[in-house]
């Protein structure tokens, strides 16, 4: 199905798309320490790729197709990070140890780490750890 939405809302996800502040990571199956290993770096690569915004916001929202953006939205940009267990079938202890570094990896470049879709088992055991 197609969304549409208002141009306003167009312009914030395409910016959060170019600006790599917006990050979805798709989990599947039983999670072990090494697909969670490998989950953490993936995430440490995109925590480093996030361009915080734009250097000159009056330049930018010079350009016409930005000129319904409000200035302030280009310098209060924070990168969210979403991980979705809603394909995930469970995990392991050192894997939910893991998902507890990302959380500090995610608090360390002030970015928001969202885990969405869990079980309640997997959300059980994310608690514990």
């Amino acid at each position: 199905a197609r969304v549409v939405r208002s141009r306003y809302h167009a312009a914030v996800l395409s910016h959060a798309q170019q600006t790599h502040a917006l990050s979805c990571i798709q989990l599947n199956g039983y999670i072990f320490f090494g697909s969670s290993t490998a989950i953490v770096d993936q995430v440490r690569l995109a925590l480093d790729n996030f361009d915080e915004g734009i250097e000159d916001p009056d330049q930018e929202l010079q350009n016409p197709q930005h000129h319904f953006l409000r200035p302030e939205l280009y310098t209060r940009w924070r990168q969210h990070i979403v991980l979705d267990f809603s394909r995930a079938i469970g995990l392991d202890a050192t894997a939910a140890r893991s998902f507890a570094e990302l959380r500090h990896l995610c608090a360390a470049h002030d970015a928001i780490l969202i885990f969405a879709g869990m079980s309640p088992a997997v959300q059980s055991l994310l608690k514990n750890h």
